[in-house]
């Protein structure tokens, strides 16, 4: 949102610098204190989304090299026990709603490799867990699950990972993009739904798509910016 906002005529260098400072100053807040340590610990999507703001925060505020240690020194720990070999993330399918916690915490995990791309830090894609498994092994096992069935849950959870991974990996077989199709189904052609995922998620056989291809909004959809949206909502409410 604020890469949005800093386009507009309203923004000067006085609200860039002192906006910047909130969300470095922020950033050690989640750094030293008591509940943001407890955050980085643990082993669950708690710290994948802890790295995925922190990481954020810091690249925003001018401390990239710190965003790219943090994302290095998540794929070296919690991340490692995160896939299973057979793609279950294991930390997820013990929850309550299973399919839900394990495509949220793919959300997480597949903005912070994109994050990481974007900064030229480790690429997250392709780096494997102990198990041997990647990210793109768990988004398989996920629409293996989608295809038996996921009884109450709500299946368009997967599709901001979903999106992520079919730019990434590619999709020479269709396998993505069917399921995507066969997911938006079900949103009865919901706007927040149609391609806000990703700068790729364009399907050509799918027709309630836009193409928003190198659009500003690509990631305004996900729980991320959502996030950031309320932090700065919380900013300005101060200021007033």
């Amino acid at each position: 949102m604020v890469k949005i906002l800093c386009k507009s005529r309203a923004w000067n260098d006085e609200i860039d610098k002192g906006i910047k400072k909130w969300f470095s100053d922020f950033s050690d807040w989640l750094m030293n204190s008591k509940i943001g340590k407890g955050a980085a610990k643990r082993l669950n999507n708690h710290a994948t989304f802890y790295v995925a703001q922190l990481a954020t925060y810091l690249e925003f505020s001018g401390r990239t090299g710190e965003a790219r240690n943090l994302i290095k020194t998540f794929a070296d720990t919690t991340f490692q026990n995160s896939i299973l070999e057979s793609g279950e993330q294991p930390m997820e399918s013990k929850r309550t709603k299973p399919f839900h916690y394990q495509s949220f915490n793919l959300e997480a995990l597949t903005y912070i490799a994109l994050l990481s791309k974007n900064i030229n830090g480790i690429n997250l894609w392709e780096t494997k867990t102990k198990y041997g498994t990647t990210i793109q092994n768990a988004i398989d096992y996920m629409i293996s699950l989608a295809g038996r069935g996921v009884g109450e849950e709500d299946i368009t959870t997967l599709l901001p990972a979903l999106y992520k991974s079919r730019d990434h990996y590619g999709d020479e077989s269709g396998r993505y993009t069917n399921e995507i199709n066969k997911i938006l189904k079900k949103t009865n052609g919901a706007s927040e739904w149609w391609t806000v995922y990703s700068p790729k998620s364009v399907s050509d056989n799918n027709p309630c798509c836009l193409d928003m291809e190198n659009s500003g909004a690509v990631l305004l959809g996900t729980s991320l910016y959502g996030f950031l949206s309320l932090s700065l909502g919380i900013f300005f409410a101060f200021l007033i």
